[in-house]
């Protein structure tokens, strides 16, 4: 192993590399750059690996032990350890500004990456920014969350290095951590500079209304407050904003909370996000999951005019991990309903008065039992054997007034039957005014919905049943359709006997907000960037829109996407699986594209899956595109081709001679 050789570290004043930048933004460093804010650290002769896990980034620092800014900081205490490394592989002969570890969670980016980096690339303008990694990968192989969270910050990829081994920096430089986890409040110097970096992103702001950011889109095991989905809907009825921050890149997600008069976060790693904004003129507020969180308290309280975390929080139901240590981000939490009430009302939101208290308690015990469900799958279950007995989860049900939901619960964490489904969970059809007529949606036990037919028209005006695939029953679509009367508003839900019709209206709507962000020219750039390493965000977009047969939604996406898509394709641009995951994705548009009508664009969009991946059912799609459209030559080429494989069904062999 290398000795550490090191010199002690030179400090610098904060007009170090600036000589050819004393003004950003209109504003003088000199300005910024006070005494609270320290000073960026120099060393020499450094020795740097890879990160072990999220608490040490892998520097082996000079002097370790007296070392300050440099190291990790979480909970006013230096945590990081030295690390072992060994002999050197490479050296940085130039210099470099260490930041910090590759993260892949949002949190932990913005609350102890973000932190150095301000000064990092306005006192370091140009040099390579290194972050420590947990393996050999590419700056292009990093999660989604670590990319887009620099971009916010204008880093540009090519000036991000990642340390995967030994690796000796002649010259290397670190910026302090200006706010950590559960630390005291940043420097105003340190949010000037932010506020620096970002101000391009957010001109002509206008504070106003009230926006709720939920986590009712999170899957059921990362933890939520029970019937936080019926709040979200009660809210939107209201006319407040409600934001699932998982589905909107990052720069909506700032520009929102930035125009929010009145920011409120159901607890979670969402509320990080409001670190990477300056201070604004709004007031902020936490509705508590855990008891007596003030999470991220100190770094909210210099941003905003106020914060307040809210107590709104009866009980929770909680399980532990093998070691017997609670899994506090995966609590079920439940509302204290009187508190949330009055915080929506001290805010001009009149939630009382949608508010349903028997609605209120189906939804919260549908969501307990769907909480239950998720944390025992046996993808996860592993985690909470041995310590979580039946007994240990169950007994806490009776204190916190679900003693009701006691048998179904047992039912779901005992036996080897781990899932059985509660009869008032089964499948129902839900009747929606859609873009081209009545959409028929089934309504699945784990809370999906999916569009699986459409009838033209309306009450009284009846036309013609389309399925969207098999196993529909016609003669209960029809009865069910056949059962409406009076005008259907777009959007609006009816046949419910299970779900609330806020909730399928809410989510109906959500969707829509979806497909417009992506059929923008910034959405469909944001798709096509994508595709080299997350194939699956072009499929996130599309299958929303398909299962909600949001067919204009779906036809101004294909226009948009359809030409790049197929040059990539056609360049060869795309792997084996991406090309795969890319055609299903076009199979859907051109479904979308079929089901409204516009069949030269959905021959496009199935021709261009056919050229991505090829498969007997992407063809017939083709196939039913080119025969609608009434292309003979282009119609003959497809059932010519099946035909040559011996794949052609008998129900396409006469479509030719029609």
């Amino acid at each position: 192993m290398l000795g550490n050789q090191a010199l002690s570290p030179q400090r610098k004043s904060c007009s170090w590399l600036l000589r050819s930048w004393p003004v950003v933004g209109g504003l003088r460093m000199s300005d910024v750059c006070s005494n609270s804010l320290a000073p960026i650290q120099s060393f020499r002769d450094v020795l740097a690996g890879r990160s072990a896990n999220r608490r040490n980034p892998g520097v082996l620092w000079p002097d370790f032990d007296q070392q300050t800014h440099a190291r990790l900081w979480r909970r006013n205490r230096r945590i990081c350890e030295a690390p072992a490394i060994d002999e050197p592989r490479a050296i940085i002969d130039g210099p470099a500004i260490f930041v910090s570890m590759q993260d892949g969670h949002f949190g932990h980016i913005v609350a102890e990456t973000v932190p150095r980096l301000p000064q990092s690339l306005i006192e370091g303008r140009g040099l390579p920014l290194y972050f420590s990694a947990g393996a050999r990968m590419r700056v292009a192989d990093t999660s989604r969350v670590f990319r887009s969270v620099l971009n916010w910050l204008g880093v540009a990829e090519d000036r991000v290095r990642l340390i995967h081994q030994p690796t000796l920096f002649r010259d290397l430089h670190v910026a302090p951590q200006a706010e950590h986890l559960d630390g005291p409040p940043p420097p105003d110097s340190y949010l000037a500079l932010l506020e620096t970096i970002t101000a391009h992103r957010l001109t002509r702001l206008d504070p106003r209304g009230v926006t709720f950011v939920s986590r009712a889109g999170l899957p059921d095991h990362y933890g939520h407050h029970a019937a936080e989905g019926y709040l979200a809907a009660c809210l939107t009825e209201l006319g407040v904003r409600v934001v699932y921050p998982e589905s909107l890149p990052l720069p909506d997600q700032m520009r929102i909370y930035a125009e929010s008069r009145a920011l409120v976060f159901s607890e979670g790693s969402a509320l990080h996000g409001r670190q990477l904004l300056g201070r604004i003129d709004q007031s902020v507020s936490v509705l508590r999951r855990r008891h007596h969180s003030t999470v991220g308290r100190n770094a909210l309280l210099p941003r905003c005019a106020s914060v307040d975390y809210v107590p709104c929080l009866s009980g929770v139901l909680r399980v532990t991990d093998k070691t017997g240590r609670e899994i506090d981000y995966a609590l079920a939490s439940l509302y204290a309903v009187e508190p949330l009430i009055a915080h929506f009302e001290s805010l001009g939101v009149p939630l009382r008065r949608v508010w349903d208290m028997a609605t209120y308690r189906r939804h919260r015990d549908h969501d307990v039992l769907s909480w239950i469900r998720a944390m025992y799958h046996p993808e996860r279950e592993h985690w909470l054997r041995p310590q979580n007995t039946p007994d240990y989860l169950l007994d806490q049900f009776e204190p916190l007034g679900l003693g009701h939901l006691r048998p179904l619960a047992a039912q779901i964490i005992g036996g080897p039957d781990a899932h059985p489904v509660p009869a008032a969970s089964a499948p129902v059809l839900l009747a929606i005014a859609g873009d081209t007529g009545v959409d028929i949606v089934l309504a699945d036990r784990q809370g999906r919905h999916r569009c699986i037919a459409t009838r033209d028209g309306g009450p009284g005006d009846w036309g013609a049943l389309h399925l969207h695939g098999a196993g529909a029953d016609p003669a209960r679509i029809l009865g069910l359709t056949d059962a409406l009367s009076g005008a259907l508003a777009p959007g609006a839900v009816h046949g419910c006997t299970m779900a609330d019709r806020a909730l399928l209206r809410n989510a109906w709507q959500r969707v829509g907000r979806v497909g417009l962000h992506h059929v923008t020219q910034a959405g469909t750039l944001t798709l096509l960037r994508a595709l080299a390493t997350d194939p699956e965000e072009v499929v996130r977009a599309v299958r929303p829109l398909h299962d909600y047969n949001r067919c204009h939604l779906g036809i101004a996406l294909a226009q948009a996407l359809v030409p790049g898509l197929a040059a990539q394709i056609a360049a060869g641009r795309l792997s084996g699986p991406v090309r795969n995951r890319i055609g299903y994705a076009l199979r859907l548009l051109g479904d979308l594209c079929t089901r409204g009508g516009d069949h030269a664009l959905a021959l496009t969009c199935h021709e261009t899956s056919l050229r991505a991946a090829e498969n007997p059912f992407r063809r017939r799609n083709a196939i039913e595109a080119a025969y609608r459209l009434g292309d003979r030559a282009r119609l003959a080429h497809h059932v010519e081709t099946l035909r040559e494989r011996g794949q052609l069904p008998g129900d396409l062999a006469g479509l030719i001679g029609r």
